[in-house]
Parts: C-alpha cells; structure tokens; sequence
C-alpha cells in the first residue's frame, strides 16, 4: 500500500481500496463529512482515525502522478481526479455524453474522469454548484448539495414535482425537502412568487385550480383566503414575473386574465391553443404581445434581468422581405445585377416558360423556376426571391441567437450543412448565428412566416411550439413530435402541419415521369384505390403527394424527393486521407457498389473520383443532440454536436471531411 504526506495532518495516509477491519462503512470523511463506505478509495491514517477521501484529499497531493495535464480538479461526488475535456483530445471527447449531475448532454466545457474507463462526465457548470445555499421556498434551514447516493430525501422535487436527479439541494434537518438545481437556481427572491402566504389544507377534495383549470382531488390543496384563490400543491411554483425567449419583456402572472384580456377568444402565443380568460395566465404589461398559458411560460422561461429590446438594430427577417418586395414593386425588376456569391453579373430570366433541365437553384435548392438569374459562365442560377434576402437579419421566435448572418455557404469544406429548423441537410445559401458560427438555417425555413398560407387547407395556420404530440395532417408521421409545428386556430379543424412538412417545395422532378410534379393536397380521383407509383405502395386518402395530371402520376413526397434533394451533386471537394479530388454525385442501390466497402448506394449520394475510377459512399453524419429540439432552443450548440460531415468510407482508414 502507498503511503503519502497531507499537510492537513501530521501522520502518514496509507491508501485504500477496502474498508477492512478497522474502518466501518459510516465513519465519514474528515474533509467532506460525508460516509467513506460511499467511496472505497480514500486514505486511511495509520496511527489514528482520520479518514479522507481520494477526491478530498486536493489536488496539491497529485502534481506528480497526473503529467502531462496541465490542469486536474475534484469533486466530492466522484472519487477520481477530474480532466477538463478541452485539454482532452481523443475519441471520447466526441462521443454524445450525459453529465452525471443533471443528466442533460454536454455541449460545452465541462470534465471527464481521469481514468477512461470510468465514463464519469460532469458539466462546468454543474462542478460550480454552491455546495450550501439559502432558498426563499425554505428559508428557516440551509440546503445542501447531495448526490442520489447520499440523499435523505429522494423523492420528488417540492418545486416542480419532477424527480430528483443525481445532484439536488436537500435541507440536511427537515429531511423531506427538495430542489432539484434547476429549479434551486431559478429563483432568488421571495417577491418573485404570490404576495400573501398559500396555506396547505389537509383534505381531499374536488375542486377546480384558479391557476391551470384542472378538476381534480388527488393533488394536494392550498388557499389564499385574502385574494379567494384555490390551487394544486403543484401549481404554487408560477413567479409573479417571467421572461421567455420568445420576447424582450418580462410577463406579468394575473390570476384574473378576464381583467386584462377583451377579447373573447385568446390564443396561447407559443402553442397556439386557447387559452381560458377564466384562469392564471401571463401577459405582458408594456405592449400588446399575447398571452401565454402558465405551462408554456414555464417550459420556455430564460434567464435575464434586462427587460429592453435586443440592442441590434437589425430588422426582423420578414420585415426585411417586405421592405425588399415594396422597392421592387416601385422601381422595377432590374435587368442585371452583382450579387456576393457569384463574381460575374447576373441576367434576369423572367420569360413564362418552364425550364426544362433539373436545374436548381444555388440559393434555396429548389428546382428553378422564372423569374430568376443566371450566369452562364458558371452555370450559376439565382431565384429572384433568393437574390433580395438581406445580407443580416434577425428572427422573430430567435432573439437568443441574436443576428445572423447569409453567407453563400457553410463554412465546413464539404458545403454540406445540418439545418436546426426542418432537420434535413442541405446545400446552398445558410444564415449562421454571429454569436454560434454552428446554428445554421436554410434560407426557405429561416423567410418563413409565423402565419403560413398554404393550399393543403382553407385557413392560415400559426407557427407555434410546444410538441403536443399530434400527429401531421401533411404525412401521417407519428413521430414527427419536435417542440414546433403549425397549427390551425380554427378549433373545428384540428389541423396541424409538421415543419418538413410545410416546407416542402411544390414542385419536383423524378426520372420516371418527363413532366413537373406538382405538390398536390387532395386525392386525384374517387376510385378509393391509391398508390405510389416508386415505391408501388398503397397511399393514404389524407395525405400530401406529388402528381402529374397528364400521365396520371403519383407518388410519396418521399420517393419522389429522396433522402437527400437539396444537396446539388457536381460540385467537387478535397478531403483528407485522399490524394484525390472527389465529386459529389447521384448513385441508385441498383448503380455500381460503393469501391472501399462493397454496399449499394443506398444514401443516393456518392463521392466519385476520377483517377482511381471508383466511387465511394458519402456519409452525412449528424449528432442526436438536434434532433427533436425546439427550433428555437436556447441550449448551446457547438461545432462538434452539429457540424455535418461527408466521410470516405474505405477500408484501410476513416475519412473525414
């Protein structure tokens, strides 16, 4: 056994892996106060009692073990040195992990355990929590940070009712109240919740709460006899003021929105659903922004005290399309103009003819249609739309990105990125965040407008978030649940469009019919029998598709689009460990198999290189840190969770982009 010096006692610490005879599993920690038996390695005194843990015994103590780490730290809830991932550069640093703390996935720094077999991951963030705090839903005792192992109170948290993660804020003498740290964070002040006292009464009965609306018995009862209002146990945790990402004021919390609200019918401004006058809601007091249920508020709170607008000048994205349409409407479509991303000027083509080759443009990929530009040099075509986007603009539902800026395309080398609003990858004009290089928008889903006209149904729909789980009208997906969608107001309907769905172009190409495929809502006969003339399927009566009235074509938007239609194939890239330059192109599962691993193109997608007349598969690799994500989350988003990739697959190494 190994034995060391700690300048916090005068006789030698011999290490442990055991408890052994001398040493019982709750005699606790001299430094940390918390059981030796939770660790078995720790530092036992061979002259006395004194027992410390290897994580508590200081970083000082290993200087000499852990080179060539410039930095190293510990916490008390893991025994192992801890390495800041930065300063880590290897294979484990790009895996998706989960912190141990709050078990949300790591964007951003954080640690990792020393050794790599551990798997111990833990958040910057999470390693800075205050080890003791004061909170104003309890204030007559202190609160400790514990870990689930060590917990005395492990059930649910007396705020938000959720359960208790690995780290949460228990009071150490009342031992039945808890904080989970989120929601230990958020508040700081006892004028953030209802100005008179909510008393608890020990009955079961059923009732309707004044703050959400809900019947039930089974909840717990509070009241406030001074302002008459009866509520769930649970619903105690609404702040008097909210700030929501969605707007640059704080939101006032009124138990009487009948007060506030003249209008007969509201809807929620974030999901779009009504909300009733005759209960809590917020409002804003400083303009005329909607009001927003009291759940909504919640799951969309940020932080922030500064209640004045953005300090950009930077118009809205839709403002700005407005603007550009009203100046052409009033001087004219100019005949040429010079535009960034290409070096030649650009001729208008706005003759009434449809263009008959798969050309797509280089801004939106969509297929081509007049009025648009080109350059013949390039083989460069703009559509109109796509020539007058600003250069900078800002969204209306993503303050918290700030500006963002268009550029001609992505900054990775294979012009290939992941778009965070419609989920699809993508070629072409991007509009990247300023402030995270990273969060990128595809043109068509960044100029969408919060109220969508569309012919697949009779009345505007409203963009709205929240993932009520409702299946989407346009395909059917069960499982296109993400946080955002649009919704019909009109309650009658019941109508809701996922945003893949909405973004579809209305028309496509496929080999198999000569003519342009139009985006079509409604069966195209009564025969009652339907199929998809790709894939020979059966279609659904209710859904989108694609058709062509002179051959009587129809097919899945699917089939005809594939995996991949908004990445243009004939663009050439040079990646590592190829001495070639490769092209972009189109491949079927029934084209040549891939030359490094012997699979079908079953991506459609391939790179080609010329010399070594081989083709090879093309592997868009994304992170599930996107995916079903709120369009408009404020979670961190970085390079390494987002940024798309083409690799090379052969056999003798990865290829990477």
């Amino acid at each position: 056994m190994s034995e060391r010096r700690y300048f916090h006692h005068d006789h030698p610490l011999v290490f442990r892996t055991d408890l052994g005879d001398d040493v019982k599993r709750e005699d606790v920690c001299s430094k940390c106060k918390r059981e030796i038996g939770k660790f078995y390695r720790f530092f036992k005194c061979s002259e006395c009692h004194f027992c410390i843990h290897l994580g508590c015994i200081g970083q000082h103590f290993y200087t000499g073990f852990f080179q060539p780490y410039k930095t190293f730290t510990f916490h008390f809830s893991h025994e192992d040195p801890l390495v800041s991932i930065e300063e880590q550069e290897n294979d484990e640093t790009e895996k998706l992990v989960n912190c141990w703390g709050c078990k949300e996935q790591i964007l951003g720094p954080g640690f990792k355990c020393f050794y790599s077999y551990c798997g111990y991951f833990l958040h910057k963030s999470c390693s800075e929590l205050a080890h003791e705090i004061q909170h104003p839903l309890h204030p007559d005792h202190h609160m400790t940070l514990v870990t689930s192992s060590e917990a005395l109170h492990s059930c649910s948290c007396d705020f938000c009712g959720k359960d208790l993660m690995s780290f949460f804020y228990e009071c150490r003498d009342c031992r039945d109240f808890g904080l989970d740290i989120k929601c230990a964070s958020l508040r700081t002040s006892k004028d953030d919740y209802h100005q008179h006292a909510f008393v608890s009464l020990p009955k079961q009965i059923q009732f309707a709460c004044d703050n959400c609306g809900k019947e039930s018995k089974d909840c717990g009862l509070k009241i406030c006899g001074i302002c008459r209002l009866l509520i769930h146990t649970t619903c105690d945790r609404f702040s008097r003021t909210i700030k929501i990402r969605f707007h640059h004021h704080f939101l006032s919390l009124t138990y009487y929105l009948h007060q506030v609200e003249e209008r007969a019918d509201i809807l929620c401004e974030v999901c779009r659903r009504p909300v009733k006058k005759n209960y809590a809601g917020y409002y804003c007091q400083k303009c005329n922004y909607g009001t927003v249920h009291l759940e909504c508020a919640a799951q969309y709170e940020r932080g922030g005290t500064d209640e004045s607008a953005p300090q950009n000048s930077i118009k809205y994205i839709t403002e700005l399309i407005d603007d550009a349409n009203l100046a052409e409407k009033e001087r004219g479509r100019p005949r040429e103009i010079q535009h960034f991303s290409d070096e030649h000027d650009l001729i208008l083509n706005d003759e009434d003819e449809e263009v008959k080759d798969d050309k797509l443009c280089d801004g939106c990929m969509h297929l081509i249609s007049v009025p648009f530009y080109s350059c013949t040099q390039c083989n460069f075509f703009l559509h109109n739309k796509c020539a007058k986007l600003p250069k900078q603009a800002t969204h209306r539902r993503m303050p918290h990105y700030g500006v963002f800026t268009l550029s001609p395309q992505p900054r990775s080398s294979n012009g290939v990125f992941y778009c965070i609003l419609c989920s699809r990858y993508r070629q072409g004009f991007v509009y990247s965040a300023d402030d995270l290089k990273y969060v990128m928008v595809d043109v068509i889903c960044f100029a969408i407008e919060d109220v969508l006209h569309t012919d697949g149904h009779q009345h505007p729909l409203l963009l709205a978030s929240g993932g009520i789980g409702q299946e989407c009208k346009a395909c059917g997906d069960p499982e296109d649940k993400r946080d955002d969608y649009f919704v019909c107001p009109n309650q009658n309907c019941n109508f809701t469009l996922g945003f893949e769905c909405a973004t579809l172009p209305s028309k496509a190409r496929h080999r198999y019919d000569d003519h342009l495929l139009t985006l079509t809502f409604t069966a195209e006969d009564d025969t009652g029998e339907y199929y998809c003339l790709i894939c020979e399927e059966e279609r659904d009566l209710n859904h989108w598709f694609y058709y062509c009235a002179k051959c009587e074509f129809a097919a899945h938007p699917q089939c005809v689009l594939g995996k991949h239609p908004f990445i243009k194939p004939g663009k050439t890239y040079k990646i590592r460990d190829h001495e070639h330059s490769v092209t972009l192109v189109r491949k079927t599962e029934y084209s040549p198999p891939c030359g490094g691993c012997g699979s079908p193109f079953i991506n459609e997608v391939a790179l080609e290189c010329v010399q070594c007349e081989q083709s090879f598969q093309a592997v868009f690799d994304r992170y599930r840190t996107i995916r079903n994500r709120s369009l408009f989350s404020e979670t961190l988003i970085t390079k390494k969770n987002v940024q798309s990739r083409i690799r090379l697959r052969i056999p003798e190494t990865n290829i990477l982009s």
